[in-house]
């Protein structure tokens, strides 16, 4: 229920008696003016110094008429990552996964999974880079494979691309990724025709990959 505090109708009281000494409407000049506060007004302005006088010590702790700092809480700002440093690089994946709309988490695990965020590593089959671009691979998407930030943003943009053409699959996505487009039909056609799951079908490097990824 709406109530009112004393310090309000304190405040209405001297409004009111304001308007009564200051607004009364004009009265004719033969009219002798009344001199002096009226028995109500002086009642009211009474209460209304009671009240205001109660409520002093109220006024003085919540108008700001102190000289007492205020301490403004604050959120901690975390630091920036040092460029080039892995919080960088994991930074910078996850908005590139979130920019591709695939799922950041599971792009942070691959991109670790395939560098451990080195952008000058090279494998024995001649992947180059943080996101392990083969050189045709590379040159094809336009991509300077050890650039890790490009590589990172074409990472996720092919990986983006794979998802969405094995229907939203990151595990078939991930095995694209990884071993080829045409590795992963192949074990599909295989699995169909001879039965169980397609990933088993698959090299065993790249069936390791996708369930390290995934934590399956």
């Amino acid at each position: 229920m709406f109530t009112l505090s004393p310090l309000t109708i304190g405040i209405v009281i001297v409004v009111v008696v304001a308007l009564l000494l200051f607004k009364k409407p004009p009265q004719p000049q033969y009219v002798q003016r009344r001199q002096g506060l009226g028995f109500l007004e002086i009642v009211l302005l009474i209460v209304a110094l009671g009240l205001t006088a109660y409520w002093f010590p109220w006024l003085i702790t919540h108008l700001p008429l102190s000289n007492t700092p205020v301490h403004v809480m604050s959120a901690p700002v975390s630091p920036t990552p040092a460029k080039s440093s892995m919080a960088y690089y994991i930074d910078y994946a996850r908005s590139a996964a979130v920019s591709a709309g695939i799922n950041p988490d599971i792009f942070v695990r691959q991109m670790n999974e395939e560098s451990a965020w080195n952008p000058k590593a090279i494998s024995k089959a001649g992947a180059i880079g943080i996101a392990q671009f083969m050189p045709a691979t590379a040159k094809a998407l336009g991509v300077n494979p050890s650039d890790p930030e490009q590589s990172l943003v074409a990472a996720a943009k092919l990986m983006a691309s794979y998802v969405k053409f094995f229907h939203g699959s990151y595990a078939m996505a991930l095995a694209a990724y990884n071993a080829g487009t045409g590795r992963v039909l192949s074990a599909i056609i295989q699995a169909q025709k001879h039965g169980g799951s397609w990933d088993r079908y698959l090299p065993d490097e790249t069936y390791r990959y996708i369930h390290i990824i995934l934590g399956y």
